[in-house]
């Protein structure tokens, strides 16, 4: 009666196994389904195996319906496995796949050989005893460790179903997944109640494959775990080279195809916690941009050889009239859209790099300037520290804090070094003649500040910022100017001296007053501020002047004294 009861179940399996066959068939082609067809065809090996197992008679036909079992068997829960990680997002490397599938075929040929060796089975004997006449199976090493493989496949498919589920996706989702769970607890609960021989000689493994069908015709049908993939695959089939992301109709993820799974890896991104964000990108500005540490702002300048561009197009999936979710497919831009970008970087890091070159070649006059004249080094220095004190002052000035930025700032300072670059241009005779200047020799003189403005011009124009070049080239030229227009070499007046010249005057003729021959200590210092008192709004700009003398004993402190007994002024 129980045989009987047994065999009746066995035949219910396979027809509902060859149905579901059928439906899973019919859906549009994915390798989720492929995967699920493949492990219901093994089943039903298995399943059939199993039933005329049940009906032998002897320990020959027993062994016979046996081999027929292995023939499905060992890739039922391999391509089950299969299933399981496509589903979850967690497709198996391919190479894993491969090793994973001769493992299989290997059990399978050994049991069909087991004749000629005792590696899976190492005795056979046959009994009429019990629900029904069955082999007595002794097991060797070889099926102990297959044991432990199907083991690790049923408690990895578990672990990453939770891990699925714990992602809190769209409630269909979440049931699919709680539809896969059962199918992966149902088989993995009766392969350990049959290794634990609580079942005696019947293989109730056979039974929760049956159970598992009619789950799947579950998911299939209720849950409709193929529907949405088989909308996107009706429009994105010749457009697999680019990654695909499909969504239900609430925005959770339900499928991603290689192309992506591979995009979204080497960017480190969890599709689950920011699809959104690539969705609004996808609605906004189409373009999604990603580093090695995620999705980022490509409007920032960054390194793009490690940034990527992916065009974003997204679609709703829709099935009679009815929204049934979203794709979207992402195509890699990166080469285009990052080409003139790149040539664009390219050609600013040569310009800084002929523009530093520039720089220390200017630089290198002022350091000429010094070596050739002790003088004129220690007061090119003097002048420096001067202007940049002077412009810490004025941006603490009300009437001053709306013209300085930190970076017109830092021009002001590195110009100050250069304002006497004309120097370079005197003949020996003059440059290191300590007696009075006869008016031929000074009108040579006079004209160092047109020698300095032509060698910027030579060196640095068009190769630096244009209010870079403008702020150097005007303290050199119009540093002798005089607000009254008595100075030179164009005579300017007022206001229409440029400002890095007017703060340049003060500090020039301070540091040169405090450093004339004798006026040493405080002297000196004394000598220079009334030479600022008595020309405030005469040769230097007033509220300037102001400013400096407010607090020119800080000024005194950051300039070298002078220390050689004769000392000529400019």
């Amino acid at each position: 009666m129980m045989l009987q009861i047994l065999l009746s179940i066995q035949y219910i399996g396979i027809i509902a196994l060859l149905l579901m066959i059928v439906l899973v068939a019919s859906k549009r082609s994915s390798r989720t389904q492929v995967f699920l067809i493949v492990a219901m065809c093994a089943m039903l090996f298995n399943i059939v195996g199993y039933t005329l197992v049940l009906q032998s008679t002897t320990k020959e036909l027993a062994m016979q319906a046996r081999r027929i079992v292995y023939i499905g068997k060992p890739f039922v829960v391999y391509y089950m496995y299969l299933f399981v990680l496509e589903f979850c997002e967690k497709p198996v490397k391919k190479l894993h796949r491969d090793i994973f599938f001769v493992i299989s075929g290997c059990i399978s040929l050994i049991v069909f050989t087991n004749d000629y060796h005792h590696l899976y089975y190492t005795s056979v004997d046959f009994t009429e005893e019990g629900l029904f006449p069955h082999v007595i199976l002794g097991h060797g090493p070889l099926y102990y460790t297959y044991m432990l493989l199907i083991l690790f496949y049923f408690f990895n498919m578990i672990w990453v179903c939770i891990s699925k589920y714990r992602a809190r996706e769209s409630k269909r989702v979440m049931a699919q997944v709680r539809c896969v769970m059962a199918i992966v607890l149902v088989a993995t609960g009766s392969l350990i109640i049959y290794l634990l021989g609580l079942t005696g000689a019947y293989d109730c493994t056979i039974l929760a494959y049956i159970i598992a069908t009619f789950l799947q015709e579950r998911l299939t049908r209720k849950y409709g775990i193929f529907d949405t993939i088989s909308i996107a695959r009706d429009e994105a089939i010749d457009l697999m080279t680019s990654g695909l992301i499909v969504t239900d109709e609430k925005g959770a993820p339900i499928f991603s195809n290689e192309e992506a799974y591979r995009m979204l890896k080497r960017a480190s991104i969890d599709l689950s916690k920011n699809l959104g964000t690539i969705l609004e990108t996808a609605k906004s500005q189409g373009v999604l941009y990603v580093d090695e540490h995620g999705i980022c702002d490509g409007t920032k300048e960054k390194n793009l050889d490690t940034m990527r561009a992916y065009q974003l197009s997204l679609s709703m999936l829709r099935k009679e009239e009815e929204d049934k979710g979203q794709m979207l497919l992402l195509r890699d831009i990166t080469s285009q859209h990052f080409y003139e970008q790149k040539m664009k970087h390219e050609v600013l890091q040569k310009t800084r790099e002929t523009r530093l070159i520039r720089r220390n070649i200017v630089g290198g006059f002022a350091i000429l300037l010094s070596a050739r004249d002790q003088m004129i080094g220690r007061h090119i220095k003097n002048t420096s520290a001067l202007v940049k004190l002077f412009v810490s002052k004025l941006k603490e000035e009300p009437a001053y804090q709306g013209l300085f930025t930190a970076e017109y700032g830092n021009m002001l300072t590195e110009a100050a070094r250069l304002h006497d670059i004309g120097l370079i241009a005197l003949p020996d005779e003059i440059f290191h003649k300590l007696d009075n200047l006869s008016e031929e020799e000074f009108a040579l003189l006079r004209k160092h500040p047109e020698s300095g403005a032509e060698m910027i011009d030579q060196t640095i124009k068009n190769f630096e910022s244009e209010e870079y070049y403008h702020v150097v080239r005007d303290m050199v030229l119009y540093h002798h100017e005089n607000v009254d227009g008595s100075g030179y070499p164009a005579g300017l007046v007022g206001d229409a001296i440029p400002f890095p010249a007017r703060l340049m005057a003060i500090a020039d003729v301070f540091e040169t007053k405090r450093n004339a021959k004798g006026y040493e200590g405080s002297a000196g210092l004394s000598f220079a501020k009334s030479v600022l008192e008595e020309n405030a709004g005469k040769q230097f700009d007033r509220g300037l002047t102001e400013v400096f003398l407010r607090y020119v004993e800080e000024f005194d402190s950051v300039i070298v004294k002078r220390e050689e007994p004769h000392e000529r002024s400019e």
